[in-house]
């Protein structure tokens, strides 16, 4: 068996995924795979296989099938960065399930602009950081801010929409940040805010 990469895109079967050897580079003008899918034989270093993957591919999740692997070769892959080792009757079928909910499939399309908001996305996601969505009305912030959500690993968390055109001035603090009861006129229970209620998760501020 030869040393190879399986690029797997969640846009295509199993059947139309590209394989190549870890020694060539990618081909000019090839589409941009959602993981990497690394299937290991006897012969493999799997030190070489990792710099190969960081080199071409550094900010894209990768798995691997290592049928041969020790306990201590297994715990290296994941050391190594490698989101998991997979079976091998099942790796395609598994990597093609995770991919589509880390890459975000609500962002459709094909063209460079889309190509570079999901590059984009790839880059933040795994970020603790807040970061400014610009965009006029409908042109899909709310879906780049959700693909973020969903590829941090804050995933699992709440993911909280507050549209701010929408609150009166008057009442945004209290919106955002909560109130206790009788903090003023209409305040007739204590209420959590919008921040806390996205406490380990994700707040998207709509209409800043």
């Amino acid at each position: 068996m030869d040393h190879y990469c399986c690029l797997a895109n969640e846009k295509k079967s199993p059947a139309e995924w590209q394989y190549i050897c870890f020694q060539d580079a990618l081909p000019t003008g090839a589409l941009e795979p959602a993981a990497l899918l690394v299937w290991i034989d006897s012969h493999t270093d799997r030190k070489q296989a990792v710099r190969w993957l960081r080199e071409h591919r550094p900010r894209i999740p990768f798995f691997t099938v290592d049928v041969d692997a020790s306990v201590d070769q297994l715990e290296l892959w994941m050391e190594l960065g490698a989101e998991s080792v997979l079976n091998p009757g099942t790796a395609f079928a598994t990597v093609q399930t995770l991919t589509r909910a880390r890459i975000g499939v609500h962002l459709l399309g094909q063209s460079p602009e889309i190509a570079s908001a999901r590059d984009r996305i790839a880059l933040v996601a795994p970020r603790r950081c807040s970061v400014l969505i610009e965009g006029e009305t409908g042109t899909g912030k709310e879906v780049a801010a959700r693909s973020i959500h969903e590829m941090s690993d804050r995933k699992n968390s709440p993911f909280v929409t507050v549209n701010c055109a929408a609150i009166p001035e008057t009442l945004l603090e209290a919106e955002l940040f909560g109130h206790v009861k009788g903090a003023f006129t209409g305040a007739l229970q204590t209420r959590i805010g919008k921040f806390e209620a996205a406490n380990k998760g994700t707040i998207f501020l709509d209409e800043i």
